[in-house]
């Protein structure tokens, strides 16, 4: 094996741990066994360059992006909290979690990202019916060719129930940005 061939694995790991650590902010999610079903439901709505904020355009130094609104609805009959939620990366049928802030990410992440005032209260509890809306939810990749994104989500109500949702993000077209 010659130099360039034994680099070729490390390049590709780079690169997926590059695009794990900036991964922002999915279609209706799928339902575990044992998880209430129904009761949180993720919905992505594709966004065009123009929905994005110049300040964070500014501060994006990637070759191509993917922008969408993320919305997580409680489809419950009592207030629900996100206590946990990550991104995934598909790589040849295994999923590997990252995000732009390089850590699990908790409640106080969820309400920073997802605030929505019409439906949440300052402590994160979705109301019933209600959403939490990440206005501008993005992902970043090398090339033009779309990567398998997922968004997972776990939530509770006060009575103790535990609500998950995944669900994979669709295809959008990629921005080139450089």
């Amino acid at each position: 094996m010659n130099r360039k061939q034994s680099l070729k694995p490390i390049s590709y790991l780079i690169l997926l741990t590059a695009i794990l650590s900036t991964m922002s902010c999915s279609v209706k999610g799928s339902r575990i066994t044992n998880w209430p079903e129904g009761g949180l439901q993720v919905t992505h709505i594709p966004l065009t360059i123009s929905d994005v904020p110049k300040e964070l355009l500014q501060k994006m130094h990637y070759p191509y992006a993917r922008f969408y609104r993320t919305e997580v609805t409680n489809n419950t009959d009592r207030p629900v909290k996100i206590i946990w939620f990550d991104g995934y990366l598909n790589d040849h049928g295994n999923w590997f979690a990252g995000n732009v802030r390089n850590k699990v990410l908790r409640g106080s992440d969820f309400i920073d990202w997802y605030f929505h005032q019409e439906d949440m209260d300052k402590d994160g509890w979705i109301r019933p019916n209600g959403k939490a809306i990440c206005t501008v939810n993005w992902h970043w990749t090398a090339s033009p060719e779309d990567l398998q994104i997922k968004w997972a989500y776990i939530g509770i109500d006060s009575q103790g129930n535990d609500y998950f949702v995944e669900a994979v993000v669709p295809a959008i077209k990629p921005e080139k940005l450089q």
